[in-house]
């Protein structure tokens, strides 16, 4: 029996009904705020805005309540 196939069915398929909507905004939330990081660097650098607009970061409502 091949055990290999199965341990990665189970890796695959297991990690997703754990992945709660709490985890999910907890992601986005350092995500945010990590672009935020970088769009505060980026801009005390002084970087000409067509360079600085990736790292410009996404605000999502009610993401700081």
């Amino acid at each position: 029996m091949d055990l290999g196939p199965m341990l990665l069915n189970f890796l695959f398929i297991c990690p997703v009904p754990l992945i709660t909507p709490t985890v999910s905004l907890f992601i986005i939330k350092i995500f945010t705020l990590t672009s935020h990081l970088i769009a505060t660097l980026v801009n005390s650098l002084r970087l000409p805005p067509v360079l600085s607009w990736p790292f410009s970061a996404v605000d999502i409502p009610g993401l700081y309540s």
